[in-house]
């Protein structure tokens, strides 16, 4: 008989310790749909997991391919000439001019034949210069003026 009600109590004890944790889990999935630190936490396991895809398929091998076929050339010539002459020169100061002139002429040849043919002329006129504090020796002062002038020129011809 002394039995009866421990079985009895027991049982009620086990009830309640189910009802007590279904009421646990309950509360823990109430939490984790709701709580903004493990919705964080799962976005950032979410993200690793699809950077840890996009690094693992870096070494995933790659095939390219890829072809050109022309015929081709081109042809250029070039003159010019540059004069420099020293205005002022000494130890602590310099000042150069100079002249200069450049002419060049290019064509580019395709499978047709002449596909183009341009020139350029330029022409500059140039001044520079430098003055260095002899007591120091760093450099003072620097002076450099230029002009250039460029014309260029050009005859296409297409060819399809």
């Amino acid at each position: 008989m002394k039995r009866l009600p421990l079985i009895a109590a027991l049982t009620l004890a086990g009830i309640s310790s189910a009802t007590h944790a279904a009421d646990l889990m309950g509360a823990w999935q109430a939490a984790q749909t709701r709580d903004p630190e493990i919705a964080a936490a799962r976005a950032l396991h979410e993200q690793a997991t699809f950077r840890l895809e996009q690094a693992k398929a870096l070494w995933a091998p790659t095939v390219s391919a890829g072809g050109a076929v022309g015929v081709g050339g081109a042809d250029s010539r070039t003159k010019g000439a540059e004069v420099s002459y020293p205005l002022l020169r000494s130890q602590a100061s310099n000042l150069n001019f100079s002249v200069g002139y450049d002419a060049k002429k290019y064509e580019n040849f395709d499978i047709n034949g002449l596909a183009s043919r341009y020139q350029t002329r330029a022409s500059s006129v140039t001044l520079s210069g430098n003055h260095i504090d002899t007591r120091s020796n760093k450099l003072f002062n620097t002076l450099f003026c230029a002009i250039t002038h460029t014309n260029s020129c050009c005859n296409t011809k297409l060819t399809l």
